[in-house]
């Protein structure tokens, strides 16, 4: 499988440094994003959505949001966005991240409208392939290994 489109941007949000890096490097190396943004805390993510306007600054195709992060936690981030307006709103995905998983999150991951699903840290090329196939299948050229 290899990308014949890519999405035009997609941002990371955690406050962990060496998980950022390594989802940027293989985030870089499939070549499926245009623009890559990474925000280490959810206050400057959402004061990024905030400042979305359109013209200058784009909503993202695609959000991994992780779920613990200190000061302000991923559910804690996601009651501020569900207040935005749609402007300021991603274009497509929010998909939360968790090294741990628990099922009370995942109940409240399926009762949320603006949360796409849930996926293990690290990600891996396998995930990320798997997540465009289902949300922008015409973005991949499925007849290549």
């Amino acid at each position: 499988m290899r990308v014949k489109k890519r999405l035009k941007s997609l941002m990371l949000i955690d406050d962990h440094y060496p998980t950022n890096y390594y989802h940027e490097l293989i985030i870089k190396e499939m070549g499926c994003i245009e623009g890559l943004i990474t925000k280490d805390s959810a206050i400057d993510a959402l004061d990024y959505f905030k400042s979305i306007d359109n013209k200058k600054i784009f909503a993202p195709n695609l959000v991994f949001l992780d779920i613990h992060m200190p000061k302000m936690n991923g559910w804690e981030f996601m009651d501020k966005y569900a207040l935005l307006p749609p402007l300021n709103k991603a274009e497509h995905v929010i998909v939360m991240l968790s090294t741990t998983f628990y099922k009370a999150e995942n109940d409240r991951i399926e009762n949320n409208p603006d949360i796409s699903g849930f996926m293990t840290k690290p990600l891996t090329k396998e995930t990320i392939f798997e997540l465009i196939a289902k949300y922008w299948r015409d973005h991949l050229d499925l007849d290549t290994p």
